[in-house]
């Protein structure tokens, strides 16, 4: 497969497609190539050729993938869905250390109200 060039309009900056999500047009594994057509934003409806991140399998057709990294014009993905579970699971535990942290500093104060 060749390089796609971009086309007039296009994003001009590789680093802003990182974050991007698209759908892989054909199967993807480990050392393939692919294409990914991006989703909405400024980048909406451009196709990139897509390699698969090293810590991910391979992939379906029509799996949705969010770009990693622009490398050598080609767009490093990972699955999406994956991506966002690992994004959930951090803010999960960052909420529950900073109530830690806020409980630590402010304890619980018993009710001063007297009892009827």
């Amino acid at each position: 497969m060749r390089q796609l060039r971009a086309p007039v309009g296009a994003v001009a900056s590789s680093e802003a497609l990182v974050g991007a999500v698209g759908a892989l047009l054909h199967p993807l594994a480990s050392g393939q190539t692919s294409k990914v057509r991006l989703v909405g934003g400024s980048a909406g409806g451009r196709e990139l050729l897509a390699v698969l991140a090293a810590d991910s399998g391979p992939l379906p057709k029509e799996t949705r993938v969010l770009v990693l990294a622009v490398r050598d014009g080609r767009a490093v993905v990972t699955p999406a869905e994956a991506a966002m579970l690992a994004e959930a699971d951090i803010l999960t535990t960052h909420a529950a250390r900073e109530t830690e942290r806020t409980s630590a500093r402010h304890p619980a104060r018993p009710d001063r109200r007297t009892p009827a």
